[in-house]
């Protein structure tokens, strides 16, 4: 599977201590050129650190950036880096990996397989991440106001991992 990757959540994976768990996943985990270069700027070293664990850039093309103008016509809410995320990910048949909510209904909508935080928090799981790892990063979701997952999903989902 090809994961495309929003900047939100390898800043949200940061925030939780998985990075290197979900980096370290068999899955190929790539984002776009320009929302690499641009968006990517904090903390420091992140954009090192992604690049030292594998993290593919593709760069989108001229077919992918008229689609992105096109749905940027069509979606207002979305910015221009959403637009580009959404054409790579339509165009490639690549499963699009955000927190955006705006982003992953217009995505969802245009049948992309989309999908968040969780659904890599799932993929850890299935491939044995150790539990305290997990553990960590649940706790730290609920804690964390940067990141916008409601307590009670989360508490709901992973019970057994936060008693």
């Amino acid at each position: 599977m090809i994961l495309l990757s929003d900047t939100n959540i390898f800043l949200d994976l940061e925030y939780i201590g998985l990075l290197e768990d979900v980096m370290a996943l068999p899955d190929i985990k790539c984002t776009e050129y320009m929302l690499f270069r641009d968006e990517i700027r904090r903390p420091p070293n992140l954009r090192s650190r992604l690049n030292s664990l594998g993290l593919r850039i593709v760069q989108a093309t001229d077919e992918e950036f008229a689609l992105s103008l096109q749905i940027q016509t069509q979606v207002r809410q979305l910015s221009p880096y959403d637009c580009i995320m959404y054409a790579v990910a339509k165009t490639r048949n690549y499963t699009l990996i955000t927190s955006d909510k705006k982003l992953r209904q217009t995505s969802q909508s245009a049948g992309i397989e989309t999908h968040g935080l969780l659904f890599l928090i799932d993929k850890c799981i299935e491939s044995g991440v150790p539990e305290d790892h997990i553990t960590t990063a649940l706790h730290e979701i609920i804690r964390n106001p940067r990141i916008l997952i409601p307590s009670q999903i989360v508490i709901n989902k992973y019970g057994k991992y936060l008693v």
